[in-house]
C-alpha cells in the first residue's frame, strides 16, 4: 500500500485534512485565503468529474481498493491452505 500513488495520494489528503483541521486560526489574508479555497474546490471537482466518468465502468474496478482487497484475501486463502490459522 505505501508503495500505490493512489493511496499514497489518499493519504496526503487525509494528512492535509487533518492538519487543517487541528488550525486554531484562519488567515486574515483574503487573497490566500480565497486561493486556498479555490484549490480545495477544484480538488472536489476534479474528483466528482471522475466519479462521474466511472459509470462506465465494470463492475469490480481495476482500482487501488479492490487490488488491495485481492491481496488480502489471496495472503488469507494462503495462510488457510498452510493451515496457519487456528483450530476450533
Amino acid at each position: 500500500m505505501e508503495t500505490d500513488t493512489d493511496f499514497v495520494r489518499v493519504n496526503s489528503d487525509i494528512e492535509k485534512y487533518l492538519a487543517r483541521k487541528q488550525r486554531k486560526s484562519v488567515t486574515l489574508n483574503e487573497e490566500a485565503l480565497r486561493k486556498e479555497r479555490v484549490e480545495e474546490e477544484q480538488k472536489t471537482r476534479d474528483k466528482a468529474d471522475a466519479a462521474d466518468d466511472s459509470a462506465d465502468e465494470p463492475v469490480f474496478a481495476d482500482n487501488p481498493y479492490n487490488k488491495e482487497l485481492l491481496s488480502i484475501t489471496l495472503d488469507y486463502l494462503t495462510a488457510l491452505n498452510e493451515k496457519k490459522t487456528a483450530k476450533k
